[in-house]
C-alpha cells in the first residue's frame, strides 16, 4: 500500500518537473524573440511611449538606430556611429558576466 503511494508520488513529481520545464522553454522562447537576438541585428532597449508607442535602440553591426513605432508607423529618430554609439551602447555582455558585475557592486557597498 505505501509503495504505491510513494510510486503515485514520484510519478506525480516527475510531470510536475517536465511541465515546468516545458514552460521554462516556451517563456524562454517568448522572451528572445522579443528580445531581438538575430546575427545581424539586435533589439538593445525597448522603452514604452505612451499607450500605444516604443522606441527602440537597434544595433545594426556598428550603427546603433534610435527608432519611434507605434501600432501603424515606424520612424528613424537618429543614428548613432562610431564612438558615440560605443560609449552610449557598449558591446553586450553575456548574463554571467552582468550578474558577476551586480555582486561586485554589490560586495562593494556593504564594505
Amino acid at each position: 500500500m505505501t509503495v504505491g503511494i510513494a510510486l503515485r508520488a514520484v510519478l506525480a513529481l516527475g510531470v510536475v518537473v517536465v511541465l515546468m520545464y516545458l514552460f521554462f522553454l516556451w517563456i524562454k522562447r517568448m522572451y528572445l524573440g522579443r528580445k531581438g537576438m538575430g546575427r545581424l541585428l539586435r533589439v538593445l532597449d525597448v522603452v514604452p511611449v505612451g499607450s500605444k508607442g516604443v522606441v527602440c535602440a537597434i544595433r545594426v553591426g556598428e550603427r546603433v538606430l534610435i527608432v519611434g513605432a507605434t501600432e501603424g508607423m515606424v520612424s528613424l529618430l537618429c543614428e548613432l556611429e562610431g564612438e558615440e554609439a560605443a560609449e552610449l551602447f557598449p558591446q553586450e555582455e553575456e548574463f554571467p558576466g552582468l550578474l558577476q558585475a551586480a555582486v561586485g557592486k554589490l560586495k562593494g557597498k556593504r564594505g
